[in-house]
This record gives structure tokens, sequence and C-alpha cells, in this order.
């Protein structure tokens, strides 16, 4: 912290809470702090033995949030705030939080040539591939994903998953699908640069999320950026995301049957990619600053946390 003071810093932008939990209002002439996403990471920690922690974890953050940030943001739609703001027990007012979405960089994520993409990656030209992008833990939703695709192997046996990234729920997932593993129905890339991310979504046919929560999905717009169709589960701003009969249709139900029928329909979405494409460009990292200097300073003119 005495690092940072003496470099001259005086405005504080942070998407980490335990570094917002360590700020002082009076060190700094203005805080601003972005929830990477509104679900409570330490009850959802990958760790079980701190989950217990999560409710005293929110307490003092939200308490943080209302004594030293000038601007508070999320990266979640309006559904999520609120539900954050009503955990909160009052110590949050309606309005106080702002939606911020995650935004991709062009320069990785944009459009690909499919079988291009699947001849550098060793994967087969004559499959249906499926991209599950994101780690490999319970609130990803992993397993939905693999009752679906067992589902969905009973009216395309050409069906294929892509698990792209690695997670503490790697092991258990390959004990539990060997047989999927071993007839090259599922498949786990481990750690990949953000380019192989964004080369194995070129090589996909279509892009599932089953997560159970999540902030404004970076998996998502990072699908729309390469111009994926999408199926997903109703988190955080899947509304704005992907429109039914459009780009993709959303589960409001986790039932394995309907979401196979919804991954089948997609693939004969015509234009879905294109549409998937046009919706990505309001999320493009080129506005990131404008955009929250614009939200930042005018949240500081409000004064909405009773600040000078």
């Amino acid at each position: 912290m005495r690092n940072m003071m003496g470099l001259g810093v005086r405005r504080i932008f942070t998407r980490t809470p335990q570094f917002m939990l360590s700020l002082k209002r009076s060190d700094w002439e203005s805080i601003c702090f972005c929830f990477a996403g509104t679900g409570n990471s330490v009850g959802l920690s990958r760790y079980p033995f701190l989950r217990w922690m999560g409710s005293l974890y929110e307490k003092c953050l939200f308490r943080s949030l209302v004594d030293n940030a000038d601007c508070i943001l999320a990266a979640a739609d309006s559904r999520a705030i609120e539900a954050t703001i009503q955990r909160s027990h009052g110590v949050l007012r309606p309005g106080s939080i702002k939606a911020f979405p995650t935004r991709f960089d062009e320069k990785i994520f944009h459009p690909h040539e499919r079988d291009e993409c699947r001849r550098r990656l060793g994967l087969p030209l004559d499959r249906t591939i499926i991209a599950v992008n994101g780690r490999l833990c319970w609130v990803k939703g992993w397993p939905f994903v693999i009752q679906t695709l067992r589902h969905y192997l009973r009216v395309n046996s050409s069906a294929m998953v892509i698990f792209i990234g690695d997670g503490e729920d790697r092991q258990q997932m390959e004990t539990e699908n060997c047989d999927l593993i071993q007839n090259g129905e599922v498949r786990i890339t481990g750690l990949v640069s953000l380019s192989e991310v964004s080369e194995y979504l070129g090589a996909a046919d279509l892009v599932m999320i089953g997560s159970h929560e999540e902030g404004w999905s970076t998996a998502m717009i990072e699908a729309l950026a390469c111009g994926k169709p999408m199926v997903t589960t109703n988190i955080s701003g899947a509304q704005d995301m992907v429109l039914p009969d459009e780009n993709g249709y959303i589960l409001f139900d986790r039932n394995p049957l309907e979401a196979a029928r919804a991954l089948d329909q997609t693939l004969y979405l015509e234009g879905a990619g294109e549409k998937s494409y046009a919706l990505s460009r309001q999320y493009n990292l080129h506005t990131l600053s404008s955009d929250l200097e614009a939200l930042w300073l005018r949240y500081r003119q409000g004064n909405p946390n009773g600040h000078t």
C-alpha cells in the first residue's frame, strides 16, 4: 500500500474484494469497486472449509463499500444486482450499484474459419462440437452439461463436448464419465492460453453454458465475439446476450432433455452466428475507458453514499 501511494496514485479502481476491505476512504481521493460477479465468492469457494465464512465476508464487504467507495459497479444484470442489494439487508441502498458488463479483446476473440481451427487443433471435421468454456467446478454446472450430452447423443451420435479449461473437479469428471472420454465424446483441454480458448471456440458449432450462477459471463461474451450461437442457463446477462430463436436459447429449468432439444434447435438457426457477433459489439474493450469514466464521474457527482 505504501508503494502504491508513493506512485502518486490517488484514485483507486479495484475488482478484488480482499483489496477493497483493506482500503480506507481517508487515504484516497476516490475509490471505485466493481464486482466481478455478484455471487458470494467465499460462500461459493472451491475450498469447502471456507464456505461457512461467506455470510461474515459479505457483511464486512458491504459495510466497507458504504463507508469507503464513491462508486460501486457490477459485471452483472439488474436481476443479479437487485439480489445482491437484498442480501445486504439494507446496508446497500437501491440504485447504489450500477451495471458494468465484462468486455472482450477483439484482437484475441473474433470469428474464425471453423474447419481451419479444427485442423490446427487436431479435431474431427465431421462431428458436432459443443464448447464449454470455464473452470471445472460444480458452480459452472458441468454435471448438467454431461447429462444433457447423454440425452443429445441419442439424436446426434456424432456430438462431442469440449471443456475448455481445468479445475478442481477434473478428476471427478474423468472418473464418472470415462465411457464418454474413451469414446471421444468428451474432451478436456486443461489450462490453455486465451488465444487457444479463442481457437477452440472457433472450432465449435455452438457453445453451452450450464452454470448455476455467474456475473456477466466472460465465457458468453467470448462466445458472442467468436460468432457462436449458445444454449445457456438463465444466469446474469443471459437475457441480454441470447435472443431466443435468433442466436440460441435460454434454459429456465435445469432439464437435460429440454437442454438437448435446445442444442438440436440451435444448430438449425439461420444467421445465428452473425447475430451473436453483432451483439458482441457493445462489449468491446475499446469503449471500456470512456464508459468507466462516465459512470465513475457521474456517480461521484451524484454522491450516492453521501461523500464529497
